[in-house]
């Protein structure tokens, strides 16, 4: 989660961020989260009003989001939808720009849209936490609470075998070498071994 770089606050929870982009509080929110005094801010900061920053439609950032911060509720109206592409700006560019531009923001983007001018705060489900800053070994175990899988899907007949060269690639894809070129991707991260180990298993 991203919000300006000037920003009093360090963290925030689920149930939190469910009860700004969300009327629906499926995490049990009691009321609405509209300023960030409703977060613990002060001073200046206790009345600002949140503007809460998302992409348009359906894309697959935004749909994890709602799955995962929202359990399925749809976004408020008052959350400000920002179109994917800006010119030469991808979607977490788009929204890390916009964040930068606006002490108020919040929205949400990759790690590598970070800049001097927005900031990240920590994650946790409840305010019991645990908290988790989105370090590489957080992420890379699945604990940071925004590790999102990216799944191969394949057309099969049920009850059928993979076909030979399909299963053969998704072989190598699970094997130590394919999983290896992630890891020198630069971008992705492989699975945890164990995953790895277990989604092979399902091709014998």
């Amino acid at each position: 989660m991203f919000v300006h770089a000037s920003n009093p606050l360090a963290r925030i929870t689920l149930d939190q961020l469910d009860s700004i982009y969300s009327d629906a509080r499926r995490r049990g929110g009691k009321a609405a989260v509209v300023t960030w005094g409703d977060l613990g801010a002060t001073g200046e900061w206790a009345a600002r009003p949140i503007r809460a920053y998302t992409h348009r439609l359906p894309n697959g950032i935004d749909y994890f989001i709602q799955k995962t911060v929202m359990r399925g509720a749809d976004f408020k109206r008052t959350v400000i939808e920002l179109p994917m592409r800006r010119g030469d700006l991808g979607p977490d560019e788009v929204i890390a720009e916009a964040v930068a531009r606006d002490p108020a923001a919040i929205g949400f983007a990759g790690f590598g849209a970070v800049t001097a001018a927005v900031k990240t705060l920590a994650l946790a489900e409840t305010a019991r936490g645990p908290f988790f800053a989105g370090m590489l070994e957080e992420v890379a175990t699945l604990r940071y609470p925004f590790s999102r899988p990216i799944y191969i899907v394949i057309d099969r007949p049920p009850g059928q075998p993979v076909a030979p060269k399909i299963a053969e690639f998704l072989r190598y894809v699970l094997s130590a070498p394919g999983q290896n070129v992630f890891a020198a991707s630069g971008g992705w991260l492989p699975l945890p071994p164990e995953l790895a180990h277990a989604e092979l298993a399902k091709l014998r």
